[in-house]
């Protein structure tokens, strides 16, 4: 049988109450990257970027 909404909503609302006090937001760690030119826009495109440092190549599955 199907509950109605205030009986979920009861169920549910313990796992609000309970939860740890607020620690602050989340941070970035973003180095600074060195310029070192910039790929061929041709090349680029299909790299998915423009600066030859950051690319990743991710194994293709």
């Amino acid at each position: 049988m199907h509950e109605d909404s205030n009986s979920n909503l009861r169920k549910h609302s313990s796992h609000f109450q309970n939860r740890p006090p607020f620690t602050g937001f989340a941070r970035a760690y973003v180095p600074i990257q060195p310029f070192v030119g910039l790929l061929p826009l041709d090349l680029a495109l299909k790299r998915g970027t423009v600066f030859p440092n950051i690319n990743v190549d991710y194994p293709r599955y």
